[in-house]
């Protein structure tokens, strides 16, 4: 009895000490890429701010399942992308899936005439639950490579449809 006794405040004590050092971390977390494009700003634009054409250079959307695209909406099976604002430099997303949302934008910054560079984001807001404060440390190893795939990708895209 006593070492069940033991372990039950070793794990209450456990969980308010990990609950304390994570109430310390933000509970907003932004990951974020960026790219130059040899291409006019306009024309990046027109390539972000419609998302059927999404599919052609957007890495995460190539995994949706029974798409259903339109201008300012993907759904699919476990995830919907609706298009929330469109201006000259900043275009933004909210994408909802299992009852989760976050906010995923692409900032558009005119460098010179014919150079752009686009920062692409994705912004989370966390509970203040430990484990959800600490899967946020790893949101940037797991976005991070498909979000660099996909500005690698629109830039190709871009630069090919500007020359």
């Amino acid at each position: 009895m006593r070492i069940i006794k033991l372990i039950l405040i070793s794990a209450v004590v456990f969980f308010l000490l990990l609950t304390a050092i994570t109430s310390l971390m933000p509970s907003s977390i932004r990951v974020s890429r960026a790219i130059d494009i040899n291409a006019p700003a306009s024309l990046i634009k027109e390539h972000i701010a419609n998302l059927n054409g999404w599919d052609y250079w957007e890495e995460y959307t190539h995994s949706f399942t029974n798409k259903k695209i339109s201008p300012t909406k993907i759904e699919a099976d476990s995830i919907t992308v609706t298009l929330q604002q469109v201006s000259d430099t900043l275009i933004t997303t909210l994408w909802q899936q299992k009852g989760n949302h976050f906010i995923g934008g692409y900032t558009i910054i005119k460098q010179q005439e014919n150079l752009t560079t686009v920062q692409s984001y994705y912004d989370f807001t966390l509970a203040w639950y430990p484990w959800e404060k600490l899967q946020g440390i790893i949101y940037d190893e797991r976005l991070g490579p498909g979000m660099e795939k996909s500005l690698k990708q629109l830039k190709q895209l871009a630069e090919a449809s500007y020359k």
